[in-house]
């Protein structure tokens, strides 16, 4: 009772305050807030109607609390509570209107209603438990004066009793708030009517059409269509065809979607925005509240501003400069035609880039310097610099850069006019060739840039080294490549210095560096011949790599998920075969087994292989299609021990022991899917024991290598397997087996990795394998 009273409150609060929102809104344009009278009516409502709510929360749900009756005390109106005919309860407004405090049973209290009332009362009874029935009565005071009033009679449980809760209401003040609401509504219309703009109401018919409720406003005046024209009339009555149909559409759309609708529409020459809202229930009762307002203004506003932007652009695309508009982050806005033929870009190609793209490396910093003194109000006028065109020929120009700023004087754009002034410093333009031999090298690019002498001495390497290969610059200049070279790429390399220096192509090549870690680092390097700068000058090899390591190792995941999707295509195949007669078999063998009474023991046989076959089957689509995997907390001994024990047998008749050696507590708790874990371990021991001809002993061992990780290690003393196979270990059809698949380390490797697990392999020929499974435990 309490929650579903507040919950009352709530709604009634909100719907009450909803309403009342979007009509002052309406009205104003904004916030309502920003009116006193409408902050006045919205505080006014919401507060009246959460104390609706509460009065209801604390009048039901407080009356059955034995010890809650004192806070009825505080409601206005007089409230009984009866078991049966015997009086419980009555709060203070009961005693007033009694003039008593004492008090009165069930049957004095109907006294006190109107005689032709009183035998209605009687005949309807008692509400039962949970349930409420509210009459319009006449009361009668006990001067004898007669009351238009509710009674509200309730029905609850309380301590293992049936009570009954009676409200009287309407016997108080109800003239005074009436006239004060009265009140209220009449300063609320003097609102409405003065609002600027149009506040409007229709409702529809099963027809389709609307006719209005209700129409004021200043506008209304202004447009020639004051309230007695329009109010009580259809849209086809007060406007033009075209505009009532125009309309019409919109109100269809508001009225059969739901949803506010809004669109601008001129009516008698002025142009007006319309905000429709439908509200109410079903169709047959639901309204459309609209507000017109007009926007004349705003329409001459976009007039002006519509040509001042065709002037300008005008100026923009006919100048003969190039001009270039950034934002505040360097970053191309706008360019003109000018522009493009100059550089030679195309208008998509400069939008969103940098204003470093026609910006030579070396002057980048120089630009972004510029930009700044310009932001914070400087001005740039006939600037020479350079700049760079598409095709990476560098020239000379004069360079104006403007701030761009808003109504409020804030920069929020720069523009730069570029004038080519290359004929004017044509002399100025021969640079030394050696000079330009060094511009090739950028120092802040992400690829390896080195130059080496024919000997394969470097001369010189960029700083990217620090990233790609883990060294500083200076530890490799004036050494030989060799040394960093794979022993695979050595003549690669040296082929390359023994090409004719006066080649013109360059060769490229996948090469490894080794990295200062120890690791191998591939890049895909392209080397060429600078020519000699200067007679006698030793010719240099120009060498640029690029680190295509991960391109690597994603072009290897691509492959094997290809062979991925070749085996689940093939296991979604061969399991669909195989079940289609399987669950034939399965049900005309029911159908026998129901047929007669003999050989129940071979069929329950039949049935159970069959299951058996469906199962396998089951497991085998595990390679077309992700699984359900079903955490859970087990412990990770148990699982291995009842492994072990499964598999004993088998080992044995192999002339093969499997010893456990669990150096951990009796229980370490994993989150798991308990039988694809046995799967994992069943696959690796049964590997291990195939893989021992001779016999031997299978170690499994349990430790905990670090804080929160439990590790599993099978141990054999197998065949071993080769280094240069270990990498494609648990590829798809790969196998060191006979007769394997390689389907089986695939699986058990992905069910690992889905648990949040490794699994490492080590191998020596004729020494034997180790599988070590590397698990999360579960945290405490």
């Amino acid at each position: 009772m309490r929650r579903r009273g507040r919950a009352v409150a709530v709604l009634i609060s909100v719907a009450l305050a909803s309403l009342l929102y979007v009509i002052v809104w309406l009205c104003n344009g904004r916030f309502p807030v920003v009116r006193p009278v409408g902050l006045l009516w919205f505080l006014g409502s919401a507060g009246a109607a959460y104390a609706a709510g509460h009065y209801y929360d604390k009048s039901g749900a407080l009356g059955r609390a034995n010890d809650g009756y004192g806070l009825l005390d505080i409601q206005p109106d007089p409230v009984f509570l009866f078991h049966g005919d015997e009086p419980v309860y009555m709060n203070a407004a009961a005693a007033k209107w009694l003039a008593s405090s004492s008090l009165v049973s069930y049957r004095h209290l109907l006294q006190l209603v109107h005689p032709e009332d009183r035998q209605r009362l009687e005949e309807l009874g008692a509400p039962e438990p949970d349930q409420s029935r509210r009459l319009e009565l006449r009361s009668l005071s006990p001067e004898g004066a007669e009351l238009e009033s509710e009674w509200i009679f309730t029905g609850f449980l309380a301590s293992g009793r049936v009570l009954q809760q009676v409200m009287i209401r309407g016997l108080f003040g109800q003239r005074r708030i009436r006239q004060e609401m009265e009140r209220v509504e009449r300063s609320f219309n003097e609102i409405l009517r003065h609002q600027q703009g149009i506040i409007f109401k229709y409702i529809g018919d099963a027809e389709g059409a609307f006719t209005c409720t209700l129409w004021t406003g200043e506008l209304a005046l202004k447009l020639g269509l004051p309230d007695e024209r329009v109010s009580g009339h259809s849209l086809q009555e007060v406007f033009q065809p075209d505009t009532a149909k125009s309309i019409g559409d919109y109100f269809r759309i508001a009225w059969e979607e739901e949803r506010q609708v809004v669109f601008e529409i001129t009516i008698a020459s002025t142009p007006c925005l319309i905000t429709l809202q439908p509200f109410g229930g079903e169709a047959e009762g639901r309204e459309i509240l609209g507000y017109c307002m007009d926007i004349s203004e705003r329409k001459e506003t976009e007039a002006e501003l519509t040509w001042t932007k065709e002037m300008l652009e005008s100026f923009f695309n006919n100048t003969s400069d190039a001009i270039c508009v950034t934002d505040l982050n360097g970053d191309n806005l706008h360019v003109n035609e000018a522009f493009m033929g100059l550089f030679g870009w195309c208008y998509e190609e400069c939008i969103g880039k940098s204003v470093f793209l026609t910006v030579p490396p070396d002057l980048q910093e120089e630009v972004q310097n510029l930009h700044e003194a310009v932001e914070f109000g400087g001005h740039i006028s006939g600037y020479e610099t350079r700049r760079l065109k598409r095709n990476g020929d560098e020239f000379d120009v004069s360079v104006t850069i403007s701030p761009i700023r808003n109504g409020a004087g804030n920069t929020i754009a720069i523009a730069s006019i570029s004038r080519d002034i290359t004929e004017n410093k044509r002399v100025e333009a021969a640079l030394r060739r050696s000079e330009m031999k060094y511009r090739l090298i950028a120092e802040n690019m992400t690829d390896i840039i080195g130059v080496l002498n024919p000997l394969g001495e470097i001369e010189y390497w960029s700083p990217s080294s620090r990233v790609l290969l883990g060294a500083e610059p200076e530890e490799l200049i004036g050494r030989s490549i060799y040394r960093w070279l794979h022993p695979d790429d050595k003549s690669r390399m040296a082929h390359f210095l023994q090409k004719p220096q006066d080649a013109q192509t360059a060769d490229v090549a996948e090469m490894k560096l080794r990295h200062a870690e120890g690791h191998w680092v591939v890049l895909e390097i392209s080397c060429r011949w600078i020519p000699d700068l200067e007679q006698g000058e030793v010719p240099s090899l120009l060498m640029v790599g690029r680190d295509v390591t991960e391109r690597k190792q994603a072009e290897e995941m691509l492959l094997k998920s290809e062979k991925l999707s070749v085996v689940g295509q093939l296991a979604a195949g061969v399991a669909h075969e195989i079940r289609n007669p399987l669950t034939s078999l399965k049900g005309f063998l029911q159908l026998l087994q129901q047929r007669t009474n003999e050989n129940e023991f071979f069929f329950e046989l039949m049935l159970s292989e069959l299951d058996r076959i469906n199962n396998i089957v089951s497991e085998f689509l595990v390679l077309s299609k992700p699984q359900i995997t079903r955490m859970e907390p087990r412990n990770l001994v148990q699982i291995v021990q009842v492994v072990i024990a499964f598999l004993s047998s088998q080992a044995l008749l192999n002339n093969v022991q499997i010893i456990p050696n669990v150096l951990t507590a009796d229980e370490v708790i994993v989150e798991c899917d308990e039988n694809q874990l046995k799967q994992v371990f069943i696959n690796l021991l049964k590997n291990a024991v195939e893989s021992m001809m001779r016999g031997g002993i299978i170690t499994v061992t349990l430790s905990h290598p670090a804080p929160g990780r439990v590790n599993v290690r099978f141990e054999d003393q197998g065949q071993g397997i080769p280094k240069e196979r270990l990498q494609k270990l648990g590829e798809p059809f790969y196998t060191t087996k006979e007769k394997g698949t390689g389907l089986g380390l695939m699986v058990s490797f992905r069910i690992i990795q889905e648990h949040g697990g490794t699994v490492d392999v080590q191998s020596e020929v004729g020494i034997g394998t180790i599988f070590d499974v590397n698990l999360p435990v579960r945290s405490q």
